[in-house]
């Protein structure tokens, strides 16, 4: 038994020894805890091609927050560092809240105290300055575009006629404010008007080719689709479920 016993315990310790190896990233981005400055939060840090990204908020809760953004290289030198105005939630989500590619790091912030409202920011990666500041939140990207739909109310639901998108070029970093406007169905009243339990209805969604608009008015729910392809937003699509 006890040679058995030896066996089974060499090949336990062997995978065990092994799942720590496959568990220690071989390439950890350089985050060095040097780079957070004092009374500053941890909110995340990612590695980048040739370097890392940090960003910490001030702790000041009885005041609006303010974030600090920071690049090393890989010899932890820094790069740049810039403090902005707005918040970041704890452990803010890649992809929804902040996001970058080899030109740029975007940022989802929100700003404002009582009225706060959200702000879609854009930094070039290499030397901190600020691309854009759109007031509105992050709905699309592609490989070529930003789309970032302005809020300019407290409420989306204020004007339900007109959706207003920022169209931001990759790489040219061209911008467009485009004003894409739902027209009333003949015979149908007026879309603005809308009680509380019909704001389930009221949506919006973007795909590679069409941003779509779902409504409700006296005749019932539509989709008004737009071609967001073209230069200059056209009529929509009406369509019904």
């Amino acid at each position: 038994m006890r040679p058995a016993l030896n066996f089974f315990l060499s090949l336990w310790v062997a995978f065990a020894f092994s799942s720590a190896q496959a568990a220690t990233p071989i390439n950890a981005p350089p985050c060095p805890a040097a780079s957070i400055p004092k009374r500053q939060t941890l909110l995340l840090t990612s590695g980048l091609n040739n370097g890392c990204l940090t960003i910490t908020q001030l702790r000041r809760p009885e005041f609006p927050k303010q974030l600090r953004v920071t690049v090393t290289d890989l010899l932890r030198n820094r790069r740049w560092s810039r403090a902005m105005e707005g918040n970041l939630f704890p452990e803010p989500i890649q992809g929804e809240d902040w996001g970058t590619d080899q030109q740029l790091l975007w940022l989802e912030v929100t700003v404002g105290w009582e009225m706060w409202q959200k702000v879609n920011i854009g930094l070039d990666i290499q030397t901190g300055k600020v691309l854009w500041k759109a007031a509105g939140t992050l709905r699309l990207q592609t490989k070529d575009f930003f789309f970032v739909q302005h809020f300019v109310a407290t409420s989306p639901y204020q004007d339900l006629k007109t959706m207003t998108f920022e169209v931001i070029d990759r790489k040219t970093l061209a911008r467009a404010v485009r004003d894409y406007l739902i027209p009333d169905r003949p015979g149908c009243g007026d879309t603005s008007d809308f009680v509380r339990e019909d704001a389930a209805y009221i949506e919006s969604w973007l795909d590679t080719s069409f941003l779509y608009a779902r409504r409700k008015d006296a005749c019932g729910v539509f989709v008004a689709r737009f071609d967001w392809r073209s230069d200059q937003p056209l009529l929509p699509i009406i369509t019904t479920p």
